[in-house]
């Protein structure tokens, strides 16, 4: 019977054993599940930090491309004005030389 108990006391102990090698890796593997949760909270700021970013470029550049439409339509009513006056120019001149050289319509 006492072989039977010094069996048990083994038993026992080895148990302990695993029970406290069990414990020691479970809190390793909370702090690094603790480290893992600290990691993806910090990546989904930084992705809701950049979607605000990305927000805010696009809205510039939305704006800059209505803006260089705009300058480009400014751009082509500038060269037909200029064209009309270089025109405009050319038919004055025009006039004038027939009105100096006497031959006026």
């Amino acid at each position: 019977m006492e072989g039977d108990l010094n069996e048990m006391e083994n038993q026992l102990g080895h148990a302990n054993h695993q029970a406290a090698d069990a414990t020691k890796q479970l809190r390793n593997i909370q702090g690094q599940l603790k480290d893992t949760q600290v990691h993806l909270d910090n990546a989904l700021h930084e992705q809701e930090d950049l979607k605000g970013q990305l927000a805010i470029v696009e809205r510039r550049n939305t704006l800059m491309m209505t803006e260089i439409e705009e300058m480009r339509a400014a751009l082509e009513q500038s060269e037909r004005c200029r064209k009309l006056g270089e025109q405009e120019l050319v038919d004055v001149s025009e006039r004038m030389h027939l009105l100096h050289s006497g031959e006026a319509p």
